[in-house]
């Protein structure tokens, strides 16, 4: 499995690809490849672990640095996450693991559209260390998500002093519960 610079990578079950470790660098700097703004996309069945890398996506209207589906895990370790939109945003039953890492959207309302810097529908949801950053929000767990927070920093930051567009620190619907 290897990442280059501008390319998203597809990792399914169904393509032979079922667990890819990551430890490189990605960037992503314009609207991505057809109508995927995606740098990696994680779905029936595959799993995706990150261990360490830089993953920086400019996209400040559509598109994740991950983007899992139905089926999917994913487990951070470490790594540096700097996104324009969602850090990780998924559709369907997953299941995420955030052992380490930096991971940072500066997403406002301010720019038109915004994103959370995680957003679950569905799954689960274990936080053991790292740092997740977020402007307009940092965890949203909006669906039938069970969510566990052990160690870590969740922080939500303005995008600039006085902007006044830092919202939630963490989002959950009463179908989730954390």
């Amino acid at each position: 499995f290897t990442a280059r610079e501008n390319s998203n990578k597809n990792l399914s079950n169904s393509s032979n690809k079922k667990t890819a470790t990551i430890s490189t660098n990605v960037t992503n700097n314009n609207n991505g490849f057809g109508n995927n703004v995606n740098l990696f996309n994680v779905y029936d069945g595959g799993k995706l672990v990150v261990n360490s890398g830089n993953f920086i996506t400019t996209n400040n209207s559509r598109g994740s640095s991950i983007y899992m589906e139905d089926g999917a895990t994913l487990e951070v370790n470490g790594g540096t996450f700097n996104a324009a939109y969602y850090v990780i945003g998924t559709e369907g039953n997953v299941s995420v693991t955030i052992n380490g890492g930096h991971l940072e959207s500066t997403s406002t309302s301010k720019s038109g559209t915004w994103a959370y810097a995680i957003k679950i529908v569905e799954g689960e949801f274990t936080m053991n260390g790292g740092t997740i950053i977020g402007v307009h929000g940092v965890l949203a767990l909006d669906g039938a998500v069970s969510g566990t927070i052990n160690n870590g920093e969740i922080i939500v930051n303005e995008s600039f002093v006085g902007a006044n567009d830092g919202y939630y620190c963490m989002y959950v619907t009463e179908t989730s519960s954390l």
